[in-house]
């Protein structure tokens, strides 16, 4: 029994024609070791994309680019997640109605009314106390305003006053002066 190199060639005629073949274009293995070689060559030389060039900032900037794209894509997708849970909360009125109490119990008893009629009372009153203490530190705060303001205007008065005095008073040193040179 004769076994060939190749299995699909059963007569004489096909083993040629193949050989033929094999001899005119090569074999795969003929075909990938120079390839391989120079790759290998290739990695040994250094990367393709040398570090500091300007084909390694292009890449490094498309590639945070490309990172803040899916951010951002990513922190929407969540937004708008929560987005339509919180409409659908709000448009969903079986979910926001509380359920119909099924028995007496369930039903707030009148001892719980009064404490809670009770507690309103008194948080009024301690917003009544806290409104009153407000209003006297405005009043205060308005009074020092007010007489801050007051003796800057006193301020500015005596400078006005003081300004009218010197004019007059350089008015009459010259008026006074004038009549001297004039009578001497």
């Amino acid at each position: 029994m004769c076994f060939t190199l190749d299995t699909l060639a059963s007569d004489p005629d096909e083993l040629k024609d193949m050989n033929e073949a094999k001899a005119k274009f090569g074999t795969p293995f003929d075909k990938w070791t120079p390839i391989e070689v120079d790759a290998q060559a290739t990695q040994c030389r250094g990367k393709a994309v040398q570090a500091g060039s300007a084909v390694a900032t292009v890449l490094n900037e498309t590639e945070q680019a490309l990172k803040f794209g899916l951010f951002c894509m990513t922190l929407m997708y969540f937004r708008g997640l929560s987005l339509l849970q919180k409409q659908k909360n709000v448009w969903n009125t079986h979910a926001s109605k509380p359920p119909p109490p099924t028995n007496k119990l369930d039903k707030p008893s009148l001892l719980q009314g009064e404490r809670a009629r009770q507690a309103n009372r008194q948080r009024y009153l301690q917003l009544d106390a806290a409104n009153v203490k407000a209003k006297i530190g405005l009043n205060r705060k308005y009074l020092r305003e007010q007489e801050r303001m007051a003796a800057y205007r006193q301020k500015l008065y005596a400078q006005h006053r003081l300004a009218k005095q010197e004019t007059r008073a350089s008015t009459h040193v010259r008026a006074h002066s004038y009549n001297e040179l004039s009578t001497n």
